[in-house]
């Protein structure tokens, strides 16, 4: 099955005026939280698409980019999976430990955590890192990617209680004062500048379409 960027995506036809079903699969509660958010919030009155969770157990191959895996993780979904679906694969990228986690971010922060990051870069000046988030939508049977991004650096020590991952480490790039870690912000404002709420945005500007 063939996979699309969203710079080169097709609208698809759907005469359809009625709310359609979107099955979100993760194993990963916050994630779903934090779509739903966007799914359920009042810019999208117009949106004809619901979410709802499906805990199903799929294939995660290994890869070298966060995209291969999101991509990679929705074709063998595809084979199993009968309706329209959505995945997103995300990590973490430390500019100063050559690019890892990325694709392993989720191993790594079940392994080790993010003090296992801490740790790596001990007292290093440079910190700076990047989170990548990669939704990819099954709709019709064709698959759409769309893809966020935000920069950002390593803190000196974990802030915050809201998040999850490695959000109490990571400060997005421009924030200031007392609340900078993602893991510092609710859901909405958290929304607003994470790589995942980029790619919500893409992703979202797509469904209004349909």
């Amino acid at each position: 099955m063939k996979s699309v960027l969203t710079s080169d995506y097709k609208i698809l036809d759907n005469p359809r005026n009625v709310l359609r079903s979107l099955s979100f699969v993760t194993s990963n509660t916050h994630k779903f939280k934090e779509v739903n958010s966007y799914f359920t919030g009042a810019r999208l009155s117009n949106m004809k698409f619901t979410i709802n969770h499906l805990n199903q157990k799929y294939t995660e191959l290994q890869a070298d980019t966060i995209s291969e895996v999101a991509h990679a993780s929705a074709s063998s979904l595809s084979t199993i999976m009968n309706h329209d679906f959505l995945i997103e694969d995300s990590g973490i990228t430390v500019n100063r430990l050559n690019g890892f986690p990325g694709p392993y971010s989720s191993f790594v922060f079940q392994t080790v955590g993010w003090q296992g990051i801490l740790d790596l870069l001990g007292d290093q000046e440079d910190r700076s890192a990047f989170f990548t988030s990669v939704f990819v939508l099954s709709l019709d049977k064709k698959l759409v990617a769309f893809e966020g991004e935000v920069q950002g650096s390593i803190t000196i020590e974990a802030k915050g209680n809201f998040g999850f991952g490695f959000d109490p480490i990571f400060i997005p790039e421009g924030q200031t004062g007392f609340r900078t870690t993602l893991a510092e912000m609710e859901t909405d404002e958290k929304n607003e500048i994470s790589h995942r709420g980029k790619s919500l945005r893409k992703l979202f500007d797509f469904l209004i379409q349909k």
